[in-house]
């Protein structure tokens, strides 16, 4: 008994099925495209804006933030790699 993820192939295991090879139709792909638009706050009051992306097989995750004025002018950044990034909760 076995799955090959390329072709999508398995062998069933129940009765009567042993040994016989199903194919199964490849997973469709899902792309997520979404475009924002920095919205200045209002005067006299800064944004911050952060992400963070964790990387499973390295166990480490990363983060940016950047803080910006109500003139898109930058007032601070920061970048940072974390290590021991065990489940994103």
């Amino acid at each position: 008994m076995g799955t090959k993820e390329a072709g999508h192939t398995s062998t069933a295991s129940s009765e009567g099925e042993r040994d016989k090879p199903h194919k199964f139709p490849p997973s469709p792909l899902i792309a997520h495209s979404s475009v924002q638009k920095w919205k200045q706050p209002d005067h006299g009051l800064v944004k911050i804006n952060c992400d963070g992306a964790r990387f499973a097989k390295e166990n480490k995750a990363g983060i940016g933030v950047v803080i910006r004025n109500n003139e898109g002018m930058v007032l601070g950044s920061l970048s940072k790699q974390l290590s021991q990034a065990f489940s994103p909760l």
